[in-house]
């Protein structure tokens, strides 16, 4: 479902941040941090906030850098990752299927043009532009769930009684993929939370799409192949282009819109010449070999 909520899994400057490992900060190759002070709040617009870059490398990934804002004024915190490098020439759409408690663990990168679907879920996602970031599997499906329940009794207030049940069920869903009970919460004995911790979750398969080719899925065996993961490249239609930022094509820009039907709406500049034959007569054409 879209970003209007019906489900979707959108950012929550409030809500726990998952996605800030330390097994990050040990495995990458050099870590970078400064910290620049009286930087201006956008919440309370005073000038006493603080931004702390730290800028590391994903192994068998590419450089990143975590902003992280703090203000001690209004206590607002952001946090948002930058990534280094130019879009990439290919699409990438990495499929994951998830069978064991410590696949929960992987480290998974989601750019801002990525999106990440669960076909179980029906029509779940999470959507463009949120949950930007690092962050464990396990991390990034709680986020989810944190997000679905924060919001249903603004549903039923709202009369949309559909939609409630549901996100209903995809909360449960999602519970159920963690390995997590309905009941589990803040009164749950010690012993319940062990034997939940000890049960096995239900396999499921993830999918990450990204037409920037800039998002990541750890692959725990690498360098060597992960059996369990597959990564599918692919040629951007021209809305993807437009998707990642790149500039459409003159026909495209003379009609006002954008139909992937049409070869001509491909901008040449975004083609590349190693794997495309292009004719040009008075218009571009751009046809896939």
């Amino acid at each position: 479902m879209n970003d209007t909520g019906e489900p979707t899994a959108n950012d929550n400057a409030d809500q726990p941040h998952h996605h800030i490992e330390s097994k990050l900060h040990h495995e990458a190759n050099e870590d970078r941090v400064e910290e620049i002070h009286q930087c201006l709040c956008p919440n309370c617009n005073l000038p006493n906030a603080s931004t702390t870059m730290h800028s590391t490398t994903i192994p068998f990934f590419r450089e990143i850098c975590i902003m992280t804002l703090i203000c001690p004024d209004c206590n607002f915190r952001n946090s948002e990752t930058i990534f280094g490098g130019a879009i990439q020439e290919k699409g990438e759409k990495i499929t994951l299927t998830v069978h064991f408690p410590d696949d929960l663990n992987r480290q998974i990168v989601k750019s801002e043009s990525a999106e990440i679907k669960i076909p179980c879920l029906d029509d779940f996602e999470i959507s463009r532009r949120t949950q930007v970031g690092v962050f464990t599997l396990e991390g990034l499906l709680k986020n989810a769930l944190i997000n679905l329940e924060s919001q249903q009794s603004e549903r039923l207030l709202l009369g949309e009684v559909d939609n409630f049940h549901r996100c209903r069920r995809v909360i449960s869903k999602l519970r159920t993929l963690l390995g997590e009970s309905e009941q589990i919460g803040e009164e749950s004995s010690c012993d319940e939370l062990a034997n939940e911790q000890t049960k096995r979750i239900t396999p499921f398969t993830l999918i990450l799409d990204d037409p920037a080719g800039n998002s990541f899925i750890e692959n725990p065996n690498a360098p060597l192949p992960d059996p369990n993961m597959s990564l599918e490249k692919y040629f951007r239609t021209p809305t993807q282009d437009m998707i990642v930022g790149l500039q459409p094509s003159r026909d495209a820009t003379e009609a006002g819109t954008i139909d992937d039907s049409i070869p001509s709406h491909k901008n040449i500049v975004n083609v590349s010449r190693d794997s495309h034959s292009i004719e040009f007569d008075d218009r571009f054409i751009v046809n896939e070999t």
